[in-house]
């Protein structure tokens, strides 16, 4: 009996444990990260040992327009200049159309020329092949090759386009007005830049000098407004976001500057996102490609003096870095930790 009564006490102590057990939360495994992956908002260009931590780039330049000049697949790019020549002479024809774009196929691009009055004419469709780069003028009028017989790089030298000027049914006051080109990508897989463009008039009677328009793109933010100040913030000692948070708390949010812009950034569901340090550009450099970053100077959170802060030209393939004046204008990158 005293058995039975002692195996019955085991089994009901058994039980209870049993039906009290609380088994732990298993965590999930630690997420690993590899450069070039495009998460936590924007894509990877730093990680740690641990592939768990690093840096991440958005995915634009910001800037207090749009007008960047970058060329991607499926998004036609159209470069506006207004032409408002307002002296007694007639613009009577275009004389030459001046080209430069970054591109590594030229022939996956076509370039229209819409004037004024909305009419249009392709200047080059599809030509050059798989080689790279414009850098040439069209003559409106002269007898020169066209693209569809070159072969790129088109680097220098006239070009007739691929349409007449004439196709633009212009007349003597349809010239004034807002003037655009027009790239169209359409194959997948590379991405280019329009650097500039620029266009020379002939016009009756002739007017010194003559008439042009030109177009560039934005050439970015300045480092700060003024007065100047000297933050201290070295190359290699500093971190990016407590720079851009001591820049932007001192001259607050009143005017567009490099660290306000990017310190008021929400993007992707994020809003952690700071002006990078010198060291931080280095990483972007190194993936320029996967991240469209163009070839000109991109400001850092660092500074050198009162009135000079370090920028890193991104058409370089080392590491270096330019003391700027904080008042001229440079491209803007933000990043963010993770």
């Amino acid at each position: 009996m005293k058995k039975i009564i002692f195996l019955f006490l085991i089994t009901l102590l058994t039980t209870t444990c049993k039906d009290k057990l609380i088994v732990p939360d298993v965590p999930p495994p630690p997420v690993e990260r590899n450069v070039g992956d495009k998460v936590e908002g924007g894509t990877v260009v730093y990680v740690d040992v641990t592939k768990q931590h690093g840096l991440v780039a958005a995915p634009e330049d910001i800037s207090s327009n749009n007008a960047s000049g970058r060329i991607t697949n499926g998004t036609p790019l159209t470069a506006t200049v207004s032409q408002d020549y307002s002296g007694s002479a007639y613009l009577t024809s275009m004389n030459y159309l001046y080209l430069k774009i970054t591109h590594p196929n030229v022939g996956d691009l076509s370039i229209y020329l819409v004037a004024p009055n909305g009419y249009s004419m392709a200047l080059s469709k599809k030509n050059g092949g798989s080689g790279d780069n414009y850098d040439i003028a069209f003559s409106m009028y002269g007898s020169y090759p066209s693209p569809k017989s070159g072969v790129a790089p088109f680097s220098s030298g006239y070009f007739s386009p691929e349409e007449p000027f004439s196709k633009l049914n212009l007349t003597a006051s349809s010239f004034s007005g807002v003037w655009a080109l027009v790239i169209i990508d359409d194959v997948p897989g590379n991405d280019g830049t329009l650097v500039s463009w620029s266009a020379s008039f002939t016009s009756s009677p002739t007017v010194t000098g003559g008439v042009s328009m030109s177009w560039d793109p934005d050439p970015g933010l300045i480092w700060s407004p003024s007065p100047a100040n000297y933050f201290y913030f070295y190359r290699y000692s500093s971190t990016g976001p407590e720079n851009t948070s001591s820049i932007s708390n001192y001259y607050g949010n009143t005017v567009a500057y490099a660290a306000s812009v990017c310190e008021q950034l929400v993007l992707n569901g994020y809003s952690d996102w700071y002006l990078p340090t010198v060291n931080d550009l280095y990483y972007l450099r190194q993936n320029k490609s996967a991240l469209n970053i163009q070839p000109f100077e991109y400001w850092s959170s660092c500074d050198d003096s009162r009135f000079y802060a370090y920028s890193v030209d991104m058409s370089l393939s080392f590491d270096d870095w330019l003391a700027m004046n904080k008042s001229s204008k440079k491209k803007v990158r933000p990043v963010r930790k993770f």
